[in-house]
């Protein structure tokens, strides 16, 4: 299956049509596709070293700054993969069906 930007052609419902290829990763390991995991992984490390300055700027300094940015990172990582299980599984809503309908007059 062929990737653009770490997005599958292929329809998931329950991630967004915009959504940045974090997302789309997510998808693709919970589908069981080859290299969905290693694609989750990379991207939590790149998160945790993007959160890094932050956390320095905040005043936690040296080995700390980075435990917290990468414990930060694997947070939101399963916080994203709870909410794709749970959509997938029928448990919440999607994002097309929360959103409002329009009503003609």
């Amino acid at each position: 299956m062929s990737h653009t930007m770490g997005r599958s052609k292929r329809r998931r419902p329950y991630v967004l049509k915009d959504s940045p290829p974090s997302s789309y990763a997510m998808a693709s390991a919970l589908e069981g596709e080859p290299g969905g995991l290693g694609r989750v992984l990379v991207g939590t490390l790149l998160r945790g070293l993007l959160l890094v300055p932050g956390i320095r700027l905040a005043g936690v300094g040296g080995e700390q700054a980075y435990k917290a940015a990468f414990l930060s990172s694997a947070a939101l990582t399963g916080s994203i993969w709870a909410l794709y299980t749970l959509r997938r599984g029928g448990y919440i809503p999607s994002w097309r069906e929360l959103r409002p309908r329009r009503v003609s007059p």
